[in-house]
């Protein structure tokens, strides 16, 4: 059985497809890749080939199609063959075993599906076809705009001022010389709001760019706190400060530090210093990277345990920075568990007389895990991934 389904957009490649008949017949078409993601096969009747049958391709990245009175569908029951040239179309982002495997795993390292189908079992297909979705986003109504929400707006439970806009809208400066509105993934809100920032709190976010949760905790303390934003890279050390002037009034901003040092060893220098930080940490952002074809052709499993070496660093880095009594929100927005859970783990295996997790309360959105609280786009309305845990220093 021949069946390749690589085939770049735009280009046509020469398949088989297995006839369902006694002696599994084979034919071949032409699959093209339309320029919208879509794959069309043309099909002819042939009496001799497949008398009265249906055309059927395998649950191993193949279809069943057959004729109905109602079109075509997938059943094992099935009415007379074809009886003119057809296209069936299959939906790029459709991942069933009936009706083709989802298109795009043309482009899908098996490494990849192994390793995450390996986590979440039947889940995975599903969650897949879920990330491969376009993104998901709000708008964040700016706290320093002086502007309200409107009442037609939807606005977003437990999360103050956020809203799907009810038509295009782009934020826009406002007379108090601030933007209005923040675009970002309503999962990403909730780290911010777990750090449960007050004013006159000394507060930490370590990985800051590219700014959306900054903003939240800049507003939970208004002109009275000190919160020092931090990005390792200059170019997005360059795009913080630019979203933070954007959307703070210079008065508020000159409260603000903005910094571009190794947070790994961010402890060393400022121990004992904040009673809340923020780590939202580098991770795997496998919902990026399955929409950058250059990014997803590098991509290896290595590539997450690398990565949880790094985080680890990072939260023993806040763990030193932070005072006794205060709280570090850990979170990602990666889908492996080495980067989320076994993190958490691997810290509480080593310090775990250092701090608590908290894990007591229940928010809104998102589903528990051993150590925190995860959303993920095949729950959440297409939110996320979101991955965040909740330490109170001992």
């Amino acid at each position: 059985m021949k069946h390749d389904f690589h085939v770049p957009v735009g280009s046509q490649q020469e398949a088989y497809l297995s006839i369902v008949t006694g002696n599994d017949v084979q034919i071949p078409v032409t699959i093209y890749v339309q320029g919208d993601g879509r794959v069309a096969m043309p099909l002819f009747h042939d009496e001799m080939l497949f008398p009265r049958q249906g055309l059927c391709l395998n649950d191993q990245g193949k279809a069943d199609a057959y004729r109905s009175d109602n079109g075509f569908h997938s059943s094992i029951i099935f009415n007379p063959c074809l009886d003119s040239r057809i296209f069936i179309a299959f939906p790029t982002l459709l991942l069933l075993n009936n009706i083709g495997k989802e298109i795009n795993e043309r482009m899908i390292p098996d490494a990849f599906q192994t390793f995450y189908h390996a986590q979440y079992g039947i889940r995975w297909e599903g969650l897949l076809h879920a990330l491969m979705q376009a993104p998901v986003r709000c708008l964040r109504l700016n706290g320093f705009s002086g502007c309200e929400v409107s009442g037609e707006e939807e606005q977003l439970p437990e999360m103050p001022h956020c809203i799907y806009p009810s038509n295009d809208f782009e934020p826009s400066l406002q007379p108090s010389g601030v933007m209005d509105y923040y675009r970002m993934d309503p999962a990403s809100v909730i780290p911010a709001l777990a750090l449960d920032v007050k004013e006159g709190d000394r507060v930490l976010d370590m990985c800051s760019a590219p700014g959306g949760k900054a903003l939240i905790l800049a507003e939970a303390l208004g002109d009275n706190g000190h919160l020092t934003t931090n990005e390792w890279s200059r170019a997005r050390k360059e795009k913080l400060r630019s979203v933070l002037k954007a959307y703070i009034p210079k008065t508020t901003f000159s409260n603000i530090r903005v910094t571009g040092h190794d947070a790994s060893k961010w402890g060393l220098f400022e121990p004992d210093q904040y009673n809340r930080i923020l780590l939202d940490a580098p991770c795997s952002s496998e919902r990026h990277v399955l929409h950058q074809t250059a990014e997803l052709k590098k991509w290896k499993p290595s590539r997450s345990k690398q990565l949880a070496r790094r985080q680890y660093a990072l939260l023993c880095s806040a763990l030193m920075s932070c005072k006794p009594g205060g709280r570090i929100v850990y979170s990602t927005c990666s889908l492996s568990m080495l980067e989320n859970d076994e993190t958490i783990r691997r810290l509480i295996k080593k310090k775990g007389d250092r701090f608590q997790c908290h894990t007591e309360f229940s928010p809104v959105y998102g589903e528990a895990t051993e150590f925190g609280w995860q959303i993920l786009p095949d729950s959440q309305s297409g939110w996320g991934p979101m991955y965040w845990s909740v330490l109170e220093h001992a």
